[in-house]
């Protein structure tokens, strides 16, 4: 029976180490195991810190691969070796050949590096440094094994590190970050949502995240850090607190800033024009918040004239797209079920309201007639017979398949990049050449404008607002513009004849670009009113795997087809664009991921075509990926084909929908019948 001693309610054993077996020990340790000389023991012993708290496992054979145990992503970690606490035991440089994203992300002769630093760590004691050299090193990389639970089968799983860039020129997309499924039997390469690794300046902390899709069999992954270009440039980056795990979701209440869109007013029976007396007095504007749809519209009555107020109840359209949800409101009309007030000319109060039997996507303005009843204001209402009457309403309406509860964006780069500064002093401008410098700091989160040069150097890639206001010594007529790395860009506001200068203008910069202002007149600033603003516009930095990317168009324009040629189809006409990634006839696919490509065409019968065959394709990058054709035989068949697939892509890939007939076509015009359809079903 072993040896105890007792010390009050504690029982020491005679021996600091507590060896299971000889399978494993849990020993104590003074500072990280994974420092110095070490700490020998077997693969899978734990290191209790008493100096600081920390607990380490014992991860490879060397006594220095040890790895701090902690909370990951949702309190999961795949990444066995994630702070190169443990030296770069686990991780691997490799050689792929030369492409933009890896092969299997392993072998090769590689000449980038990968190793433990210990020199200002982002995090705790080390941190991974990835150095590459002056030269084109496309196609090598640093990779790491992994295996997860069951339970994340076919699931969102999150990457998240931070880095930074220690030295040299580093743009953003040199390194990327992949996954490969299945590394050692039939590989996979996934391109995560958020691949692209930012550039920033030198001695900005960075975080990266990215989101990914497993599959819903196997259980082994690889995570790359992949140099995806083939810049020249040397460059070394540190990489700290590398965790792959399930994503962690938040759920809020979704509001929106307010956005304008197109009212169109229509009636029951004819459609009205009813004149407006100009865009200051006629504003329309939306905002979600939660399941509704806030609006807020207003417009003046213009010089009225027969006949062009239409006839029968007016109606307000929705914004494009969304839909009253009846089931959160019951079907009844504005008298009963009110959406919102409304205010028609100075002393008419009114109601806001739908007639389902007519539209859910239109409302209704309800007044009160001889203190009796409501009526719909119409055609026949004698105030739309009257000059320059306002109309203003504000509805909260309940939107079909809006929630009040949703998933909200985890991959929002919110953190503020700002500067002000002034100068009370005056500065001679040349023009064109001069650089205009405020003197005095206000504030700067970065230490990103130079007092002495005039000039801000980007320290996060992104949207730049610049504000502010110069005056001038004596009255001219002038323009001061925003030069990038000494280019000129964009101009910021420009008046005749005056001394004071408002500015405003929006310019992109790439991290460690180099903003500057210079008057285009040769001019002296004065010693009053001198301030510049300039900071980033927030917005999200990737699209997340869980949210939603889809397209859809209509092509009712009539558009030929020659001799047999296969011609793109444009599609003018389009219902959904959620990332504004279809432009004419392409569509640039914004994140990886499966996609759902659909395209049907259908041509006038008639002529040429009484014979022959008719064929639609869907191209990815310039080749066709699926086709479908029909056989036209007679003036009366329908001359139409559709094809559908499902197929993977990565961000700036490319798809286009084409035709082809045997002789000559024309697509024919009714709405509904030409489409093209592209959402995004995982990645």
């Amino acid at each position: 029976m072993p040896s105890t001693i007792f010390s009050g309610s504690d029982v020491k054993t005679l021996k600091d180490n507590l060896s299971l077996n000889d399978k494993a020990k849990i020993l104590p340790s003074n500072g990280s195991p994974a420092a110095g000389a070490g700490l020998a023991a077997p693969i899978g012993s734990l290191a209790l810190d008493y100096t600081n708290g920390k607990t380490y496992k014992k991860i490879g054979a060397l006594d220095t691969d040890w790895s701090e145990l902690g909370s990951g992503v949702g309190g999961i970690n795949y990444i066995t070796n994630t702070d190169a606490g443990s030296g770069t035991a686990g991780w691997s440089t490799y050689a792929d050949a030369a492409g933009a994203q890896p092969v299997d992300g392993t072998g090769g002769t590689p000449n980038v590096t990968w190793t433990r630093s210990t020199t200002t760590p982002l995090r705790g004691t080390a941190d991974f440094n990835f150095v590459k050299d002056a030269a084109d090193r496309q196609g090598q990389g640093v990779s790491t094994d992994m295996t997860i639970n069951l339970a994340d089968q076919a699931k969102v799983l999150t990457v998240s590190f931070d880095y930074e860039v220690l030295s040299g020129t580093y743009a953003t997309g040199d390194l990327t970050v992949y996954l490969i499924q299945d590394p050692a039997g039939t590989p996979v390469v996934i391109q995560p949502a958020g691949y692209q690794i930012l550039s920033a300046t030198a001695g900005t902390k960075m975080k990266q995240i990215a989101t990914f899709q497993t599959a819903s069999s196997g259980q082994t992954y690889r995570l790359c850090f992949h140099v995806a270009s083939t810049s020249a440039s040397a460059y070394t980056l540190a990489i700290d607190n590398v965790i792959v795990g399930p994503q962690v979701v938040q759920y809020g209440a979704p509001v929106t800033d307010w956005q304008s869109y197109s009212l169109l007013i229509s009636a029951t029976t004819t459609n009205p024009t009813i004149p407006t007396s100009g865009v200051t007095n006629n504003t329309a504007l939306f905002r979600r918040i939660g399941d509704s749809a806030e609006i807020f519209f207003c417009f003046e009555t213009g010089t009225v004239s027969g006949g062009n107020n239409g006839s029968g109840t007016y109606l307000f359209s929705l914004p494009p797209g969304l839909s009253i949800d009846t089931t959160k409101f019951p079907a009844a009309g504005a008298v009963n079920k009110p959406f919102g007030q409304a205010r028609i000319g100075t002393d008419r109060d009114a109601l806001i309201g739908y007639v389902p039997t007519v539209s859910t996507n239109k409302l209704i303005i309800s007044y009160e007639s001889s203190g009796i009843s409501l009526n719909a204001l119409s055609s026949a209402d004698s105030l739309m017979t009257t000059n320059s009457i306002s109309i203003m309403f504000m509805a909260k309406v309940p939107i079909l398949g809006w929630s009040s509860t949703v998933q909200m964006s985890n991959d929002t780069d919110t953190r503020v990049v700002a500067a002000s500064a002034t100068r009370a002093t005056t500065q001679s401008l040349t023009a064109n050449v001069t650089d205009v410098v405020m003197t005095t700091s206000v504030f700067d989160t970065h230490g990103a404008y130079n007092t002495s040069t005039g000039a801000y150097v980007a320290p996060v890639s992104g949207y730049y607002s610049i504000g502010g206001v110069l005056s001038i010594t004596v009255a001219n007529s002038c323009s001061f513009v925003a030069y990038v790395d000494a280019s000129s860009r964009v101009a910021l506001g420009s008046i005749s004849n005056s001394v004071g200068f408002p500015l405003s203008g929006v310019v992109y910069l790439n991290a460690g670009q180099s903003l500057t202002i210079r008057a285009d007149t040769t001019v002296t600033l004065n010693n009053v009113r001198n301030a510049i603003s300039i900071n980033r516009l927030s917005g999200p930095s990737a699209i997340a795997a869980s949210e939603t990317v889809a397209f859809s168009g209509t092509n009712t324009a009539g558009t030929a087809i020659t001799g047999a040629t296969i011609t793109k189809i444009p599609f003018p006409t389009i219902q959904i664009n959620t990332h504004g990634s279809f432009v004419t006839d392409t569509f640039t696919v914004p994140s990886s991921g499966l996609y759902q490509v659909d395209g049907q065409l259908l041509f006038v019968a008639g002529g040429s075509l009484n014979t022959g065959t008719v064929q639609v394709y869907i191209y990815k990058n310039g080749s066709s990926i699926a086709q479908g054709f029909s056989v036209a035989f007679g003036s009366t068949i329908i001359h139409s084909a559709k094809t559908s697939i499902l197929i993977r892509c990565v961000a700036g890939d490319t798809l286009d929908l084409r035709g082809r007939i045997t002789n000559t076509g024309t697509l024919d015009t009714t709405v509904g019948v030409n489409l093209f359809n592209i959402s995004r079903v995982g990645n």
